[in-house]
């Protein structure tokens, strides 16, 4: 657990260049209100998120929204790795693995 402390917060600032990921949802409400929701963020889970409820905008690093999308769409869809855990585990086990292996090497010479 403390190399995933370690590792995970490397999730979130790295840039890329070649990867213009964009989702928009919108919600029309019974009472006639309006929810909209949208990130271009390249970052697991697609976070953070705007969310704007009516007057009302924030921005939200509630996985969930994320989560409940990725349930919603089909399998292969673009993002859709990138909504749900699938590429945040993928990075992640590669990341402790590299750290791993660095820690080893170092200890070993």
């Amino acid at each position: 657990m403390k190399n995933v402390a370690e590792l995970l917060p490397s999730a979130f600032k790295f840039v890329r260049f070649d990867d213009y990921p964009q989702v928009t949802i919108k919600v029309e409400l019974k009472d006639g209100g309006r929810w909209v929701c949208s990130s271009d963020s390249y970052y697991p889970f697609m976070l953070p998120w705007k969310v704007n409820r009516g007057d009302v905008e924030e921005t939200t690093y509630n996985a969930d929204i994320s989560r409940t999308l990725a349930a919603l769409i089909a399998e292969g869809s673009v993002n859709r790795n990138r909504l749900g855990d699938e590429e945040l585990k993928e990075w992640l086990s590669d990341a402790v693995m590299s750290h791993i292996k660095g820690t080893v090497e170092t200890s070993g010479s």
